[in-house]
């Protein structure tokens, strides 16, 4: 049985109305061998137990979910501030000379005191949240701002924004490019699955994936898979699915994704292209195949080339070690690198 105190809890919020066990239930479905057990969801508040398995590894993950409400009106006003100021905490951070840096008290995030309380408690057992809302109610949004103090404070594995309902006639295209780029701006991952187009890349698929690749406490790697015949393939497929690993850096510095293959169309996917455009032209082909030599050469002396679980281990050193790289600049080229030594074996 697994510890109650284990950080394998995914928290699911947002408005009674906003069909969040909808949503639980659609990305639960996509699971191809793995179980759940929903306890309920006929009500606002419930606990699925789901049980994730896939080809490499296993792991025991438990679903929270919970009700949001409206704001008071001076935290309704200061989301208001920040949606149209996106890099509002970022531009007033006070860098002294030494690096460190010191919240200033314009910087503080409103929310009670019971909150703060209750987000003291949940750090310790929660590793994604995920914050569902209508965009044909677009005040809901603002429900997001405690869990925004949330995100920066304790920065779970995962932090999803999921537009969740079927669009009406009402123009909302000015305000979805606010909400996207605030996500940027502060670590939060914009899922829109408002639209019905399945050719686009924002499905409850994405959701499931975001939330399967984080690396959870209770991962368990399935050691046969090293033995397969087709060891390069397995390999292969096995760094992509940590590929969130690697994208957490690009996903920090809020500009860049790596999942992008075409050049979409649109406001909000076009700024996307145009920031993939500026980190890919500083981008060093010499250090991609570096990276890709170090990743995945089979003919190192201590034979490790074909061990996944060190493979991983490969990748995630790689990445804290561009987390500890100062410039942001510098960072993003460098995780754009390690996602393109990666995707060369692919």
């Amino acid at each position: 049985m697994v510890d109650a105190l284990e950080k394998n809890k995914i928290l699911v919020i947002g408005r009674p109305e906003s069909k969040k066990d909808e949503l639980v239930k659609s990305f639960i479905s996509t699971e191809p061998t793995g179980s759940s057990e929903i306890l309920t969801i006929d009500s606002d508040t419930a606990k699925v137990d789901w049980q994730v398995e896939t080809r490499y590894y296993c792991a025991s993950l438990e679903i929270w979910m919970d009700s949001t409400e409206q704001l008071p009106a001076d935290q309704i006003q200061y989301m208001q501030r920040w949606l149209d100021n996106p890099d509002m905490h970022s531009a007033l951070i006070d860098e002294k000379e030494d690096g460190t840096t010191t919240d200033m008290p314009e910087r503080t995030i409103p929310v009670t005191r019971d909150m703060e309380e209750l987000q003291q408690h949940l750090r310790e057992v929660v590793d994604a949240v995920v914050f569902v809302f209508d965009p044909m109610r677009p005040e809901t949004f603002a429900d997001i701002l405690p869990w925004a103090l949330f995100g920066q404070k304790y920065k779970p594995g995962v932090l999803l924004c999921v537009a969740y309902g079927k669009s009406d006639d009402q123009d909302i295209g000015g305000l979805k490019d606010k909400w996207f780029s605030w996500c940027i701006e502060c670590g939060w991952e914009w899922v829109d699955l408002t639209d019905e187009d399945p050719d686009t890349e924002y499905t409850v698929a994405r959701v499931h994936e975001a939330l399967t690749s984080n690396e959870w406490s209770t991962m368990r790697i399935k050691e046969q898979v090293a033995q397969s015949t087709s060891q390069s393939n397995s390999t292969t497929e096995a760094v992509t699915s940590t590929m969130s690993d690697t994208t957490n850096v690009l996903s920090s510095d809020k500009s860049f994704e790596t999942n992008i293959v075409e050049k979409p169309q649109g406001d909000v996917e076009s700024k996307e292209w145009a920031m993939f455009d500026e980190i890919a032209s500083e981008v060093d082909p010499k250090r991609v195949d570096a990276l890709h030599r170090l990743l995945f050469d089979n003919s190192d002396p201590e034979g490790q080339g074909s061990d996944i679980s060190a493979l991983l281990d490969r990748v995630r050193g790689m990445r804290d070690e561009i987390s500890e790289v100062e410039s942001k600049e510098a960072r993003r080229v460098k995780a754009a690198e390690l996602a393109m030594a990666i995707a060369r074996e692919a």
